[in-house]
């Protein structure tokens, strides 16, 4: 296969060349399908490296074939799915049973998380597992955890900590303090000081210990902050944040009432515009989306039995690519965010790269291919988003993974 005549990503800058394509493989020549790329961006295929594609047990929300689907439609060729199933992955045994049972099912690559806890940090170390989810503060599924620094310190400094960085203490005095019927209650509870209490926590544990952290969804300003200045001090932390805590804000409350519950909660328009301060300046390492879909009949339930979270997979792109258009960010700069920096964070060799011998995975962008979000339409099972409505510029045309075209 010759993708002919793109604008090609290549260190760090797009280059006008061709790319070659042979079986699974970039390589220097070949021959074969001819895509024609003029006037489009040739870019690695996008790595999530936070999605929950259901199954076992919630198929009606999600499952790997249709979440398969919606990442694909949206650029993505690898996933990194979290372990709160309904049965959280706590060991070895249940992770090799879940591969077991995706790899039938994705149409995606995809790497699976363990959920840490103080009981299976000796089984994660004897595995040689090397990335590990870490519920800091209370979310959907059990997945309790008594004692984060015992964890940090007992753990292998080769593992990376992802965690949901939230401070339980500080969300139980929160709810003393609001009445539920408040409109805002998610996001008056779930506040900035319960994120930033929890990296301020997750940081001195990493620096006393050594570990690699990796602070998924961050939502607020002081939170960015600790963790540019943690880095400043030579901290291995790295984090990421999601299209919702970019584009929305907890004004979505008054559109969407309950629907806007998420964790963390959505913040205030002056931490929405500051995490693009620290997005364009190298402090926000990675985008994902933390696709979590819960249907429409379970998000329009009230506040105590309203889920948490948004589908998110397939807007990712486009979201982004608008706001490239928009001039919020370079995609020369946005496209490291979901390629080049969650390959080296986590150590997958062969992608994120358009470079002989990495993987043939590849997303041919139109950057000028106007849309409109709307639920109705996308390739997730639950059909509805956040972003309804929100009108696009940009999105990927054509897919390519290991030789198949979409």
């Amino acid at each position: 296969m010759i993708i002919k005549g793109g604008n090609v990503f290549l260190d760090s800058r797009f280059v006008k060349r061709d790319l070659f394509i042979s079986g699974e493989k970039i390589v220097s020549s070949s021959s074969g399908e001819v895509i024609d790329a003029s006037g489009k961006y040739v870019v690695p295929g996008l790595v999530d490296m936070h999605v929950h594609f259901r199954d076992f047990g919630e198929e009606h929300k999600e499952d790997w074939r249709s979440g398969s689907e919606a990442a694909l439609a949206g650029g993505i060729t690898t996933v990194f799915d979290m372990p709160n199933n309904k049965v959280p992955i706590t060991s070895k045994k249940l992770l090799d049973q879940k591969r077991d049972k995706v790899s039938s099912k994705a149409l995606v690559d995809f790497e699976l998380y363990i959920s840490v806890n103080n009981s299976n940090v000796d089984e994660i170390n004897e595995n040689k597992i090397k990335f590990v989810k870490l519920y800091y503060g209370h979310t959907t599924g059990d997945n309790k955890v008594d004692d984060a620094g015992d964890i940090f310190k007992r753990i292998s400094k080769d593992i990376v900590i992802v965690v949901h960085a939230e401070d339980n203490r500080v969300m139980e005095e929160n709810r003393k303090k609001f009445d539920v019927s408040e409109k805002r209650y998610h996001s008056l509870v779930r506040d900035n000081k319960a994120e930033y209490t929890a990296v301020k926590d997750l940081i001195g544990f990493a620096e006393r210990y050594g570990n690699k952290l990796h602070i998924t969804h961050v939502s607020c300003k002081e939170s960015a902050e600790m963790i540019k200045n943690a880095k400043k001090r030579g901290v291995k932390v790295t984090c990421d944040t999601c299209p919702h805590y970019l584009f929305l804000d907890d004004s979505l409350y008054d559109k969407i009432g309950n629907r806007a519950k998420v964790n963390p909660a959505l913040k205030s328009g002056e931490d929405r515009e500051a995490l693009w301060k620290y997005l364009n300046d190298g402090t926000i390492d990675c985008v994902c989306s933390d696709h979590a879909p819960h249907t429409l009949e379970e998000k329009n339930r009230d506040y105590e039995n309203c889920p948490s979270g948004f589908p998110g997979v397939e807007t990712t792109l486009p979201l982004m690519l608008t706001a490239v258009n928009e001039g919020k960010i370079k995609l020369e700069d946005f496209i490291p965010k979901m390629t080049t920096a969650p390959a080296k964070i986590f150590g997958l060799e062969r992608k994120g790269q358009l470079k002989e011998g990495f993987d043939a995975d590849v997303v041919i962008i139109d950057l000028n291919k106007e849309g409109a979000i709307s639920g109705n339409k996308l390739q997730t099972k639950v059909k509805w988003s956040p972003f309804e409505g929100m009108k696009t510029q940009g999105s990927s045309v054509r897919v390519i993974i290991t030789d198949k075209v979409y």
